[in-house]
């Protein structure tokens, strides 16, 4: 538990469409900040909710993030109530549990990744719950380069929604928007680069049924420091380098075929034999 990172850009709530029939939960606010050093990256993300109905109470009263501590540290922030104009502090450490499923066991796939759970107490219709964390650290399997996405619509109304990433100006980013004209406002300040999307109301996005499991009808962000599939196959590559030379004793067998053996099919046999032999 800490105070917000110096580096995070706050942003105000804003006024949008709280009522909507039938939506048992408003999102005020979903902002997303990532920061990118030689050393890693922090993801911050606050997210600010307010129940709307019985059934809107549960999701806004359980916070649930996850992270991998394997290569990963979490911290929250702030975990608040306002209501009626006064702010309740429901941040405490020792409510805080930590929860490791596995959902892939019974397929015997672990990923060791946590889930620190929290709930909330006494929260009530029209409370507004204010939470912010940060998830620093970066899987070593990926190398020190950049790559994010993030959405900027949901099946729900949104009021507010802001992306945010900042990276040394040394790093070059590549952006491309989906379902979306929202183009990145791009500022450059103190050696470093950063790149903002805003969107205010969002109209929801209902997926159709029986669309292709490949459509992604949902508006959203990619940022990436590769520039083209080439430099990805370029990493990818040496995760599966190995020595593809065969053993002394294999390539010794293997002239003995070529010396007794002159009919490639028979050869052929000979290999599959002791192979599944």
């Amino acid at each position: 538990v800490a105070r917000v990172p110096a580096w995070v850009d706050q942003a105000a709530i804003v006024d949008g469409i709280r009522g909507r029939q039938g939506q048992a939960l408003a999102y005020r606010l979903i902002a997303r900040q990532v920061r990118i050093s030689d050393t890693g990256e922090s993801h911050y993300t606050r997210l600010v909710t307010q129940p709307l109905s019985e059934a809107g109470l549960r999701d806004a009263a359980e916070i649930e993030v996850a992270f991998n501590p394997a290569f990963e540290t979490l911290t929250f922030h702030t975990l608040s109530l306002s209501r009626n104009g006064e702010t309740f502090d429901r941040l405490d450490p020792a409510g805080i549990r930590l929860i490791q499923r596995e959902q892939g066991f019974e397929n015997s796939l672990y990923d060791g990744i946590v889930t620190a759970v929290i709930i909330v107490n006494d929260v009530r219709l029209a409370d507004q719950v204010d939470l912010s964390y940060t998830v620093s650290g970066h899987n070593p399997v990926f190398g020190n380069r950049h790559f994010s996405a993030f959405a900027l619509g949901w099946e729900v109304p949104v009021d507010y929604a802001r992306v945010r990433v900042s990276a040394p100006s040394s790093r070059k980013l590549y952006t491309r928007t989906f379902n979306h004209n929202t183009e990145p406002e791009i500022s450059k300040a103190d050696g470093r680069t950063d790149y903002r999307w805003s969107v205010r109301n969002t109209t929801p996005v209902i997926s159709e049924k029986d669309a292709p499991t490949w459509h992604q009808p949902f508006p959203g962000v990619q940022i990436t420091e590769y520039r083209r599939w080439r430099d990805v196959t370029g990493w990818a590559s040496a995760l599966y380098d190995h020595d593809n030379s065969l053993p002394d004793d294999l390539e010794a067998q293997v002239e003995r075929w070529k010396r007794e053996e002159p009919d490639s099919k028979k050869r052929a046999a000979r290999a599959l034999k002791l192979v599944q032999d």
